[in-house]
């Protein structure tokens, strides 16, 4: 048994509560963060919305592969 299991996922819970929410603009509506390209997402930690921004990482990395 490891005695630090505990520790070791508490801190991995806080260390994805930052990157998923803590690092990002919180909206307090959908339609306050929706914005063209986006995609927006409710957050469980907050209780807030946020803007994903997968689509245009999409673009970005096409854009660098694709000049």
């Amino acid at each position: 048994m490891n005695k630090y299991l505990a520790e070791s996922r508490a801190s991995q819970r806080a260390r994805r509560k930052r990157r998923m929410c803590d690092d990002k603009v919180r909206y307090p509506t959908a339609e306050a963060a929706r914005q063209k390209g986006q995609d927006i997402y409710f957050c469980k930690h907050c209780r807030h919305w946020h803007r994903s921004g997968a689509v245009a990482q999409l673009a970005a990395r096409l854009m660098r592969r694709f000049p």
